[in-house]
């Protein structure tokens, strides 16, 4: 999905695909929540990760650029220090949440996660693309 939305950035500008691939995470992770089948629960699955990977992708193309250069390299550090974070919580909570209180309940928490990116990422309001970073 990488090489799909790398196009799609280069296409639409990084503040419209932000949007979209938010929109399609909220999507994929509220599938998650009803699904009942192998087939569809295996690609919702992976649509969301690709879609969760892109997103990250592009958000770290957007923040630097979003940010004067003196203090570019503190949003780069600030963006993947969250990811870390995230990546921390994410695989210490995931496996016993699943397995204590079944896996829509944890689908449930992804869909608001995701809900409050997309709100998020509804507020951003600079198009970075083809500007000059100063």
């Amino acid at each position: 999905m990488l090489p799909i939305f790398a196009f799609v950035n280069e296409l639409f500008g990084r503040l419209k695909t932000l949007k979209l691939l938010s929109a399609l995470l909220l999507l994929s992770s509220f599938l998650l929540v009803f699904c009942l089948g192998s087939t569809i629960f295996v690609t919702c699955l992976y649509v969301q990760r690709g879609t969760a990977q892109s997103l990250l992708l592009i958000l770290l193309i957007y923040t630097p650029e979003c940010f004067p250069t003196h203090i570019r390299g503190a949003g780069c550090g600030l963006t993947i220090m969250f990811l870390f974070l995230g990546g921390l919580i994410s695989s210490t909570m995931v496996y016993p949440v699943g397995v204590l209180h079944g896996f829509s309940h944890l689908a449930a928490v992804l869909t608001l996660a995701a809900f409050s990116t997309l709100v998020a990422v509804c507020f951003l309001t600079n198009e970075t693309r083809g500007s000059d970073l100063l």
